[in-house]
C-alpha cells in the first residue's frame, strides 16, 4: 500500500504497517494508515509515462511501453484514486497519478518520555534533523535548532508564494498544564507562538520545544499565511518604538518641551532581522 501525504504529496510505502499506525511524513504532517481498500483499474493511461491510452491497445504510443492487461499481476494500488496498478508502475493506469513511493521515516527508541503521557518517545530523523516522537499522542521534541530550521524553511515558502493575509489567532479555551521538559524534567514556559496565532506551544529555553499533535502543521500554516511576517513586522515596530522613547527621554526629559511625533516603520526594516533573531523574544 502506499500512502499519500496531504500537505505535500509525498509517497510512503506502508505494506508493513497495520491499518490504524500514525507514520509521520517528512514534511512534519502525521498520517494514519488506512484500511486497505482498492478497485479493479480501467487502463486509460500508461503506467511508464502516464499518456492517455485508447481502447484496446498493447503500445503507449508515446513511449513505447507495453500494456500489460493481466489484473494478476496488478499487486499495487493506487494512493489517490485507489485502482489496482502493475508493481512497477510509473504513473496510475486509471488517473494519470505519479507513483513515487519512498520509505517511511525508521525510528529507534528514545531515552526521553512523552511530558503528556509519559509514553516512552521514538527518536527519528529527516533530512538531518533530529526529533522525538511520542507513538501515543503524536507530540514531538524538537530542539531549539531543529525548531528554528523548519520555520525557516516555511518562511521561505511564504516570500516564494505568500499567500492572502489570514486573522489574527485566539488562544483555545483549556485547562492549563505546564509539562516538564524531557530532558531536564523542570516545568516549561507556555507561550503563544508569534503572540498571535494562538498555538500554545511548550518551550525550555535550554533544551527544546514540545509540539502537541497538529502544533507543528497548524506552526506551518500560520507562517505560510503570513502571520510570522506580521509578528516580525510587529517585533521591529516596538523595536523601533523602544528606542524613539528612549531618545525623547535623554532629548526631552521630563520637562515640558513638546517632542516630535512618533515616526513611522521605516521601509526594509523586515530585512535585517532574520527568523533565528527575533524567535528569542517571540518565546519570551
Amino acid at each position: 500500500m502506499i500512502l499519500i501525504c496531504d500537505e505535500c504529496t509525498r509517497q510512503y510505502k506502508v505494506d508493513n504497517y497495520p491499518a490504524g499506525q500514525h507514520v509521520r511524513c517528512l514534511c512534519g504532517h502525521a498520517m494514519t494508515v488506512p484500511v486497505a481498500r482498492a478497485h479493479e483499474a480501467r487502463i486509460l493511461h500508461c503506467a511508464d509515462c502516464g499518456g492517455p491510452l485508447g481502447a484496446d491497445v498493447s503500445q503507449c504510443e508515446y513511449c513505447g511501453g507495453v500494456v500489460d492487461p493481466k489484473a494478476a499481476n496488478y499487486t499495487e494500488v493506487c494512493p489517490k484514486c485507489f485502482a489496482r496498478l502493475p508493481e512497477t508502475a510509473r504513473f496510475c493506469i486509471e488517473c494519470a497519478q505519479p507513483i513515487r513511493p519512498q520509505e517511511v521515516l525508521e525510528h529507534q527508541p528514545s531515552a526521553r518520555s512523552c511530558p503528556r503521557c509519559q509514553t516512552p518517545l521514538q527518536a527519528r530523523a529527516a533530512d538531518a534533523m533530529g526529533f522525538d516522537e511520542c507513538p501515543a499522542c503524536l507530540g514531538i521534541w524538537l530542539t531549539a535548532e531543529a525548531f528554528g530550521a523548519i520555520c525557516d524553511a516555511k518562511v521561505e515558502q511564504f516570500r516564494n508564494n505568500p499567500l492572502p493575509t489570514a486573522g489574527r489567532g485566539s488562544v483555545p479555551v483549556s485547562p492549563v498544564i505546564y509539562l516538564k521538559c524531557p530532558d531536564c524534567h523542570t516545568m516549561m514556559n507556555r507561550q503563544n507562538f508569534g503572540r498571535v496565532s494562538g498555538i500554545i506551544i511548550d518551550q525550555c529555553r535550554g533544551h527544546g520545544v514540545w509540539l502537541d499533535h497538529t502544533e507543528l502543521e497548524r506552526i506551518a500554516r500560520f507562517i505560510v499565511d503570513g502571520g510570522l511576517a506580521r509578528a516580525r513586522q510587529t517585533e521591529v515596530e516596538d523595536l523601533e518604538r523602544r528606542a524613539w522613547s528612549a531618545d525623547r527621554r535623554a532629548t526631552y526629559g521630563s520637562g515640558g518641551l513638546s517632542s516630535p511625533t512618533l515616526p513611522g516603520v521605516a521601509a526594509g526594516s523586515l530585512a535585517a532581522f532574520s527568523f533565528l533573531s527575533v524567535l528569542g523574544s517571540l518565546l519570551e
